[in-house]
């Protein structure tokens, strides 16, 4: 089976959205970016209660007021903190990447019993790598593209609709990957 399909940028941020979800580098950054975000929530807590009462309060209670302030804040912000990673990360990237000129890149995967060979164009430069289906960690999809992790951070990308590619060709595709690929 042979797809053939411009990779841009969206298609590419699609794949970013996908692997916050799926790889456990996004797991343990978000876990960790909650943590210092907690923090940073209860001091700020902290000093704003303790700024706003100083006046207001005996100076023994301030302490015990302005931690129990920081303690609240923090435990009120937790949901909309613990959402926030996702939006961070992808806004980050497409930052970092509106400028980028490996957008748009032509991509060409040949998909066999054996392999996935997958051809990228871009300008005169033309690269080409052979995928091994035993060396594709993880498998995961969304409503357009399939993505094929071949490492932590290296996936290919299938799309599930292409103009050029009917879907009664992708049925042989995916009855592979359920053969090659046990989730």
């Amino acid at each position: 089976m042979i797809v053939q399909y411009q990779l841009t940028l969206e298609i590419f941020m699609a794949l970013q959205r996908n692997s916050i979800h799926t790889l456990n580098y996004h797991k343990r950054r978000q876990q960790l970016s909650n943590i210092m975000m907690s923090i940073l929530v209860f001091c700020l807590g902290f000093l704003f209660t303790k700024l706003l009462l100083s006046s207001l309060v005996a100076e023994e209670l301030i302490f015990f007021l302005a931690l129990t302030g920081g303690i609240f804040l923090a435990l009120v912000l937790m949901p909309f903190l613990k959402r926030i990673y996702p939006y961070v990360t992808i806004w980050q990237f497409r930052y970092f990447l509106k400028n980028d000129l490996r957008f748009p890149t032509n991509v060409t995967l040949v998909i066999n019993e054996t392999e996935i060979i997958i051809t990228s164009k871009q300008g005169l430069v033309t690269s080409q790598k052979n995928i091994a289906w035993e060396s594709i960690d993880k498998l995961s999809e969304d409503d357009s593209y399939y993505y094929l992790y071949v490492e932590e951070d290296d996936a290919i990308i299938v799309p599930k609709h292409n103009d050029e590619s009917s879907i009664l060709e992708f049925k042989p595709f995916q009855l592979l990957l359920k053969s090659k690929l046990v989730n």
